[in-house]
């Protein structure tokens, strides 16, 4: 993905792709249930339209913000973040739902994705699509998403999705409480990288480095969520 010449794909976190072959993910007020014997969520917290938790799945662990839409409530976005580093983001759609039944028209295969956070610049990313018996899944970005994009939606206010054309839907995620959803997805991930840890654990990383930050206009008034791209 891109956003001018900033490149927003870093590669692939394989790992986390085994994870979401093996998981089913269906947000209903809140709830982040897992297939029995596939996963199991812990520490989950709200942060008004964000949750933040921790997802177990095998001797794999990892942290996942993760939102509803607010035009479609069986439609969620899930950002992954792995102990060992990267970041990955998934739309998760209910079967049932009609946005799943037109996307999965287009098959299991690559396609473009554009992102917009409110008025700011679009990002176009590859997708993949795929299916289980309960959901379809678009996993975004080839697994791994350049940390200034997540700095980005911290500071916006909406974040649209469209998903191959305006057909199948322009889902928007609210971005109230995505920075507290996030600061303690860092703090989770860190107790999973060093545990409860000691002093001399703090110096086994180095800091993380700091990107600039960008200013960009205030959203126009709503619109239809297909006149953003």
């Amino acid at each position: 993905m891109v956003m001018a010449d900033r490149c927003f794909i870093k590669g692939s976190v394989m790992k986390l792709l085994r994870i979401w072959a093996a998981m089913i993910l269906a947000l209903v007020l809140g709830a982040v249930p897992v297939s029995a014997g596939q996963g199991r969520v812990s520490a989950a917290q709200r942060h008004q339209a964000w949750t933040s938790c921790v997802i177990t799945a095998g001797e794999e662990s990892f942290v996942r913000l993760y939102s509803m839409a607010q035009n479609d409530r069986e439609v969620s976005l899930g950002l992954d973040f792995l102990p060992d580093g990267g970041c990955a983001m998934t739309i998760f759609i209910g079967k049932r739902e009609a946005w799943g039944e037109r996307i999965l028209k287009h098959g299991p295969y690559d396609r473009e994705v554009q992102l917009r956070i409110d008025r700011r610049d679009i990002y176009h990313a590859r997708a993949h699509v795929s299916e289980d018996a309960d959901c379809v899944y678009v996993n975004i970005g080839a697994g791994n998403i350049d940390p200034f994009f997540v700095d980005q939606l911290k500071r916006g206010d909406n974040l649209r999705i469209m998903v191959f054309d305006a057909e199948e839907g322009v889902p928007r995620y609210s971005l109230r409480g995505f920075t507290s959803a996030y600061t303690r997805g860092m703090s989770l991930l860190e107790r999973l990288r060093y545990g409860s840890g000691d002093d001399r654990s703090y110096f086994r990383q180095p800091s993380p480095r700091r990107r600039g930050q960008e200013s960009a206009p205030r959203p126009e008034a709503p619109q239809d969520d297909a006149m953003y791209f």
